[in-house]
């Protein structure tokens, strides 16, 4: 059997680093991962689902020399089950209301959207490397940086349909400023698979 979850979304916390008795790095930080959708009469309805990320050995310490609250990350895994119900981790907010977390162990994360220097560090399976990536327009500013799902649906598609993303690849720096919501490319153009 084979179980493998991908998720990009935001750190909700800084990470936080310890090290077990064996001497073997653990890093842990919170994912939210937003979705919208049409509600009654047409209006947009945003919905969170948290994810607790645990990353072992050196791509913790990666994770925790890079990331900090608010970034963007990629993060594939392994979801973890309460062992006593098998569903995700509930818990109470302190508005009262009941949320839900899910626990994920990490194989790879991806620093999407680096530092304002334009570095995005990756942290393989093995965790044994950091690369150094860059996921940014021309001139490497913050608000310069290519819609994270146009970077990976580049990559996807660009051996099988290149151009199902040309949009997405042929933006401009200053175009991509004008960008109004996450899921626009920087031509104002929406992605979409050919």
């Amino acid at each position: 059997m084979y179980q493998k979850t991908t998720i990009l979304g935001h750190l909700g916390t800084d990470p936080e680093m310890r090290y077990l008795q064996s001497g073997l790095a653990v890093t842990s930080f919170r994912v939210a991962v937003n979705t919208v959708h049409r509600g009654r009469d047409d209006v947009p309805v945003k919905d969170t689902t948290w994810f607790r990320v645990s990353v072992f050995g050196k791509q913790a310490e990666l994770c925790n020399q890079y990331l900090t609250k608010g970034r963007t990350v990629l993060v594939e895994g392994m979801l973890k089950a309460d062992p006593t119900t098998g569903n995700p981790r509930i818990f109470e907010r302190k508005d009262g209301s009941v949320g839900a977390s899910f626990e994920l162990t990490a194989s790879q994360v991806k620093f999407v959207g680096g530092p304002s220097n334009g570095e995005m560090a990756t942290a393989g399976e093995n965790g044994a490397t950091a690369t150094l990536e860059t996921v940014e327009g021309d001139d490497n500013s913050a608000q310069a940086r290519e819609p994270a799902h146009c970077y990976f649906e580049r990559r996807r598609n660009s051996k099988a349909n290149p151009a199902a993303v040309a949009h997405c690849a042929s933006s401009s720096s200053a175009a991509m400023r004008q960008a109004r919501t996450p899921r626009s490319c920087a031509n104002g153009e929406r992605s979409r698979r050919v």
